[in-house]
């Protein structure tokens, strides 16, 4: 909505909240396809906010940082586990922020 009406900082200001939150979703799940269910619910969270900021506040460090959020999360779940993404649920997890 704010998008919409222009207010186009703001609305880069409610999808950092809402990328914030989902950061918590994921942190507080342990399956790995738990953590691919709310990535894939929430894509289109990272690609709306990183066009926003692309198409509307030309702020290409914003940008570049809304689409190594989602990648930074799972880099730390997998650092903090101690074992490298060898399971298909973590390889897919990868494969899909990669995309």
């Amino acid at each position: 909505m704010q998008a919409s009406q222009g207010k186009y900082r703001d609305a880069s200001a409610t999808y950092d909240r809402a990328s914030d939150i989902l950061d918590v979703m994921i942190g507080n799940v342990t399956s790995a396809h738990g953590k691919i269910g709310l990535i894939t619910a929430m894509s289109a969270v990272y690609t709306e906010h990183f066009a926003l900021v692309a198409d509307h506040l030309n702020d290409t460090a914003k940008a570049f940082s809304v689409l190594e959020h989602a990648r930074g999360r799972v880099t730390t779940d997998l650092l903090m586990s101690g074992k490298p993404p060898d399971s298909p649920e973590e390889l897919e997890i990868e494969n899909r922020l990669a995309d």
